[in-house]
């Protein structure tokens, strides 16, 4: 069961789900329930999210696992405005989220780069609603 959770994989699962990491990192592919999930995944991607959706969490697709904070799962919806925008780092502190300044910066370089290339959706798609 960790093996398939991906305990030990150099990027979360994120990474993977929207970022084409397995592409690069082979191994991901080589446990067969995973490259599974992933093929169907790809396959619902296309069909069901034209832009990004909330649930997303950036920051676990762009950091080691290890240096992330255990149980706390820091999505788009959480570090996004009413109006679409990246929040502040002094925001994201108020909140109770604790981001070191080169996270931040990391996330604000990803935000940016999936804004432009995807767009990020507000709404939840009724896959989302499941």
């Amino acid at each position: 069961m960790l093996t398939l959770e991906g305990y030990n994989l150099q990027a979360g699962w994120h990474a993977f789900l929207w970022q084409d990491k397995h592409q690069i990192h082979g191994y991901f592919q080589r446990h067969k329930i995973r490259h599974t999930l992933l093929n169907v995944w790809n396959k619902i991607k296309f069909q069901y999210y034209v832009e990004i959706s909330t649930w997303l969490s950036i920051l676990e697709a762009l950091m080691y696992p290890h240096l992330l904070w255990r149980g706390q799962v820091i999505t788009y919806e959480d570090i996004l405005d009413k109006k679409g925008n990246l929040k502040t780092r002094q925001e994201l502190k108020d909140l109770g989220f604790e981001i070191e300044w080169w996270a931040y910066l990391q996330l604000q370089s990803r935000y940016s780069q999936d804004l432009k290339e995807w767009g990020i959706s507000r709404r939840k798609t009724e896959l989302d609603k499941i």
